[in-house]
Formats: structure tokens, C-alpha cells, sequence
């Protein structure tokens, strides 16, 4: 499996700084690249993702589609989460994979005026008569594993899960995971899917949270997570 890329969240005055010096001129990727090893010591080629305010519209409009499209970078530039547009949708965490709440799922699914770019949407809800009634895009393949945070039966359906997950991150399907309020299960089998020791379990959990800082997976599951793969 890849070996883990930083997740670089720049502040509200780095964004303006970027900007300025995005407006005096120059190639793109090389102001990046000196900015980031002389604000971070990480050259751009190392890089996963970078979180920017929604506000600083100039540095998505360059970074997300003229910087990648002139680059060929694999770079991914995303707004912070809870802010922007898009704040009640799911929040794209690694690679091609979002996590989100059922509330957040289902606006999502409900804008016709989006393209949603998950073609496959792992539901993790346990069967409950409060369930928001969530109806899936046509393009999009619905797979179900029900299991509760702290259930004593959870751990068999949380590793099929989890094994779905990596499956689908290898083939490179983006992919949607949700729970009821898109902080615990979810959050878990993505992490677990991303990991393949302990050391990773928690590198990853603390990059997935930098993406989603409502991130806070259950005791039990965590318990379950460490000894998958103790």
C-alpha cells in the first residue's frame, strides 16, 4: 500500500500570503513547492492534499483546476470543512473516499444541480425506525453493512467492511461511507481500510481528522481496530 503522503492545512494568512504571491507572477507549481519547504521542509511531491478557507476563491480557482490541469499533479485542493458551499456534504478524507453523516448523504444525493462522484455508497447504519429514507443516484451502488458503535456483534461486519473499502480504494472507485452522524463507524472502516499495522491505524486516524475534525471513533471500535491488526 502507498505510504502516507502529509495532509497540509494552510491558515487564513498563509492563503493570503500564497495569493499574493500567486498574483505577482510566476509558475504555479514552483511557488507551491518553495513555499511549502520553506513553511513546512515538505516539497510538493510529497503531498496528498491541501485544505484551504473557502473564502480565498483565487487559490481554488488556480490550485484546483488550472495548477493540476497545467502539472498533471495528483494533488487534491479542498475547502475546510463546515465551511463554504458545500459545508452539509460528505467530506472527501482520502484518496477517492468521502465520509458523511446520513444528513449529510442525502443532500448530497438530493442536488440535482451536482455531479455526486461516488459510484459506490457504503451505508453502515443499523436498521433503526428514525433513519433518514435516503434515496441513491442511479449511477451509484448501495452496499449495506448494519452494525452499532460498542455492539458485541460488531466486530465480524466491521472488518467485511473494512476488507470492502480497501477493495474499492485499490480499484480506485470513489466511494462514499456513512453512519448516522458520520463521526464514528464511518470514520473507523475508513481508517482501518487505509491501514495495515497499528503505527498506521493511528497516523491515519489523525490524518482523516485533519480533513474532518468531527472525527471520534468509539472506544470499542478503536478496540476492534487494534486487534485486527495487532
Amino acid at each position: 500500500m502507498k505510504r502516507y503522503s502529509p495532509i497540509i492545512a494552510l491558515s487564513d494568512k498563509e492563503c493570503v500570503q500564497l495569493q499574493e504571491l500567486i498574483i505577482s507572477g510566476g509558475d504555479h507549481g514552483q511557488i507551491l513547492n518553495d513555499y511549502l519547504l520553506k513553511t513546512r521542509s515538505i516539497p510538493l511531491t510529497e503531498v496528498s492534499f491541501i485544505r484551504y478557507n473557502q473564502r480565498f476563491m483565487l487559490l481554488g480557482k488556480v490550485f484546483n483546476s488550472e495548477f493540476n490541469l497545467n502539472h498533471g499533479s495528483a494533488i487534491q485542493f479542498v475547502r475546510y470543512p463546515g465551511e463554504g458551499i458545500d459545508s452539509s456534504y460528505p467530506t472527501l478524507v482520502w484518496g477517492n473516499v468521502w465520509v458523511g453523516s446520513e444528513d449529510e448523504v442525502n443532500d448530497w444525493f438530493q442536488q440535482e444541480n451536482l455531479k455526486v462522484p461516488a459510484k459506490v455508497w457504503i451505508d453502515l447504519r443499523e436498521d433503526m425506525p428514525w433513519n433518514v429514507s435516503i434515496s441513491a443516484p442511479a449511477h451509484m451502488t448501495i452496499q449495506a453493512f448494519p452494525f452499532a458503535d460498542g455492539d458485541s456483534c460488531a466486530a465480524p461486519v466491521m472488518e467485511n467492511a473494512i476488507a470492502q473499502i480497501k477493495t474499492l480504494l485499490a480499484s480506485g472507485i470513489p466511494t462514499v461511507v456513512s453512519c448516522h452522524k458520520g463521526q464514528s463507524r464511518s470514520v473507523a472502516c475508513v481508517v482501518g481500510a487505509v491501514s495495515n499495522n497499528i503505527v498506521e491505524l493511528n497516523t491515519a486516524y489523525s490524518q482523516v481528522k485533519i480533513m474532518r475534525p468531527q472525527a471520534n471513533i468509539h472506544s470499542a471500535l478503536w478496540r476492534n481496530l487494534m486487534e485486527i491488526y495487532q
